[in-house]
């Protein structure tokens, strides 16, 4: 039963990757924090001299995240070029090579800030960072790297696992 549930998830994670555990990692890290942060357990780095400016903020972040979300899952034919055996390099994923979990990641933490006013939720990014680089580079990034070599090696040498920048020409 055990190597039964291995191969399954080593051919999801090859199908899907490791999004299925990565985003809700995140999604729980958010509630942690936000439960934390509500019974007093967590320091506090209050703004309210700025709250207004910063909600605006964190609200402008969560929707470009939510909008980079919706270009990396289903602008880019993401599905369809995983089906046919396809690295996506082009469009968002020539600025970062895992944008859905960067924009989960800042939506989190956008949507965070802006409810508890507590700048203490920006180190979530730095635990979501940490979660990212440590699933993916275990995982996807082997698969990927053993399926197209240098191609993708290439690509990693070109653009970063989770911090978005413009391509280099």
């Amino acid at each position: 039963m055990k190597v039964e549930l291995r191969k399954l998830f080593a051919s999801a994670v090859k199908i899907a990757g490791i999004g299925y555990v990565v985003v809700p990692g995140m999604i729980v890290f958010a509630i942690l924090f936000l439960y934390f942060d509500r019974c007093g357990l967590l320091f506090r780095l209050e703004f309210s001299s700025a709250a207004t400016a910063v909600r605006i903020i964190s609200a402008a972040v969560a929707v470009v995240s939510a909008v980079m979300w919706f270009i990396a899952g289903f602008r880019s034919r993401l599905i369809d070029s995983v089906m046919k055996d396809q690295l996506v390099t082009t469009g968002i994923y020539a600025w970062v090579r895992n944008p859905l979990y960067v924009a989960v990641a800042l939506m989190c933490t956008s949507v965070l800030v802006f409810i508890t006013c507590n700048l203490a939720a920006l180190l979530l990014l730095a635990l979501y960072w940490l979660w990212v680089t440590l699933l993916v580079s275990s995982t996807e990034e082997k698969i990927l790297a053993a399926k197209f070599g240098e191609v993708y090696a290439q690509y990693c040498s070109r653009v970063n696992r989770c911090i978005p920048r413009f391509p280099r020409r």
